[in-house]
């Protein structure tokens, strides 16, 4: 992995990416699942259908306990639905390979989100998604993604992505109110980045879409 990667792997993957294979700083042995490999995940799992519907109980992202609500039954959606097998494999038999490379008998290890939009040069969302450290076990391990996918849907991420895609179209019209209505949800999150349309192509509907937004 290297630097460029970040639309695929995010930010800490491709740092880490870059230091292991063009320094030789001493980088402990990891490996990334992908932004594609979450989209397969809510897609395969008919998370996406799902959370369309729970975003539509959203009326006002200001309402503390109606955000709260909603945003705790979307988690709970996506932890509980089944790991589709083929990724459930994928991401254990990369443990497997990481935990014989290390010559360790199932190591504990950190299952960290890394965000296509975290340590941009303009702007960072570092922190805003879960970390899990001393994670043991093949299936641990896979539970702990899972968790991770699950945590683009706290309370803070999603009203701060509401209020941000406010602040531009109110910068679009300044003196009319914004209305934010959610729309479908797509499991990609930022096909606007520089090269982020090899890794998301165009689909109808993004996490919030601009065609939702009302002007008035």
């Amino acid at each position: 992995m290297r630097r460029q990667d970040g639309d695929l792997v995010g930010g800490k993957s491709s740092s880490l990416g870059e230091l292991t294979s063009q320094t030789h700083v001493p980088v402990p042995y990891g490996y990334a699942t992908t932004s594609e490999a979450y989209r397969y995940f809510m897609r395969e799992t008919g998370c996406n259908e799902k959370v369309n519907e729970l975003l539509k109980e959203l009326k006002d992202v200001e309402n503390s306990d109606e955000l709260h609500a909603v945003c705790s039954k979307i988690r709970k959606v996506i932890v509980e639905a089944p790991m589709p097998e083929t990724l459930a494999y994928i991401i254990g038999k990369s443990y497997d390979d990481l935990a014989a490379m290390s010559n360790q008998n199932e190591p504990y290890v950190a299952v960290r989100s890394s965000a296509t939009a975290e340590d941009l040069p303009n702007a960072s969302f570092a922190g805003e998604q879960d970390t899990y450290l001393n994670v043991h076990g093949r299936d641990n391990v896979i539970k702990k993604v899972q968790e991770c996918y699950a945590s683009l849907f706290t309370d803070r991420v999603v009203n701060e992505l509401a209020n941000g895609i406010r602040k531009v179209v109110s910068a679009m019209a300044p003196r009319r109110p914004v209305i934010l209505r959610f729309s479908d949800f797509k499991s990609g999150e930022y096909h606007n980045l520089k090269g982020g349309e090899k890794y998301e192509p165009t689909e109808p509907a993004d996490l919030f879409s601009i065609q939702k937004l009302q002007l008035r």
